[in-house]
């Protein structure tokens, strides 16, 4: 049942032109089920740097961190890298370099609202 809801999304989101990378989950037997996503992100943020004018990681996942800064400090002047995050009452979480200034793009819950699918994938 996840795994069609999961196929429906994708479907839904290629629809309207989203490229969807998936990538197999496989565990074994008694591991933890972490997806590892901050790894393929990290690794795609890192090695795909040369192709965009300016990379934004909209992320609060400190593991992130080490991508963010490495094409902040190894390809710039050349590209721009900055950072997104959601802005509310409650928190205000964002990535940053040490010793750089990376713009944060602050969303709001309006902005959440706006581009939220709300689609019930399950059916």
């Amino acid at each position: 049942m996840v795994y069609s809801a999961h196929m429906r999304q994708t479907a839904g989101w290629q629809s309207k032109g989203v490229t969807v990378i998936a990538r197999p989950l496989r565990y074994p037997k008694n591991w933890p089920h972490e997806k590892e996503i901050d790894v393929l992100l990290a690794i795609d943020f890192c090695t795909l740097a040369s192709k965009y004018d300016v990379g934004i990681m909209f992320s609060a996942d400190t593991d992130l961190s080490p991508a963010l800064e490495y094409v902040a400090k190894s390809h710039h002047p050349f590209m721009k890298v900055e950072v997104a995050g959601w802005r509310s009452d409650w928190h205000r979480l964002r990535l940053g370099v040490p010793g750089a200034s990376v713009w944060c793009h602050w969303l709001s819950r309006a902005d959440h609202d706006q581009v939220a699918d709300t689609a019930d994938y399950t059916v």
